[in-house]
């Protein structure tokens, strides 16, 4: 509670830059204005995918997009200034930037291997209540998004270095999932699953 005031005065003080300039440069307004809309209506596009099991591909896309949005925030908290629209702005791009961290740090991907040429298996880091890494397979869907079909949550994994697909079929998939052994002494585990017309 006390770190989420702190980040909220944070962003209220950095709003209090543009008082201070004495010189009002429309153009760069405009620019940064311009600028900031796009990253946050891709940054929008991009989080209702991934809220709708629709993740961008590769490792670091989500937390690039993510980074870029608030980057671009911030320089306009800074720069433009203040005005009735950037006011109203201000609580909603908050509430984005916060949105776009806990998809920064919570779920992130933290590996993923080809099981075919249409499905993955990837793995995302738990949130707070997780006791390990979370497990998904994945299958292509317009051509830059990794659509989860399956997703396991139980296995209390931690540290997932690699995966080897020992089977994939259209009965079944299994796998041998190498951890640290830290919560399960089975190293690498094997990790089986039934197609119960998921794939």
């Amino acid at each position: 509670m006390i770190a989420a005031i702190i980040f909220i005065l944070v962003l209220l003080g950095l709003n209090l830059i543009p008082q201070i300039r004495k010189n009002k440069n429309e153009k760069l307004d405009r620019t940064l204005s311009k600028l900031t809309l796009a990253s946050t209506v891709i940054f929008a596009i991009v989080t209702l995918f991934y809220f709708n099991d629709l993740r961008l591909k590769g490792l670091y896309s989500i937390p690039a997009v993510n980074s870029v949005f608030v980057l671009t925030v911030l320089i306009y908290f800074v720069f433009v200034t203040n005005s009735r629209i950037k006011i109203i702005s201000i609580p909603i791009l908050t509430i984005f930037i916060l949105l776009g961290l806990i998809t920064t740090f919570f779920g992130r991907k933290t590996y993923e291997t080809e099981i075919d040429g249409v499905h993955k298996i990837i793995v995302t880091s738990g949130g707070l209540m997780a006791c390990g890494q979370l497990i998904h397979i994945t299958k292509t869907k317009f051509l830059i998004f990794d659509n989860e079909i399956s997703y396991e949550s139980s296995l209390c994994l931690r540290d997932i270095k690699q995966i080897d697909v020992v089977k994939f079929d259209n009965e079944s998939a299994e796998f041998k999932i190498h951890h640290n052994g830290e919560l399960d002494s089975e190293n690498p585990y094997m990790y089986k699953i039934e197609n119960k017309n998921v794939w």
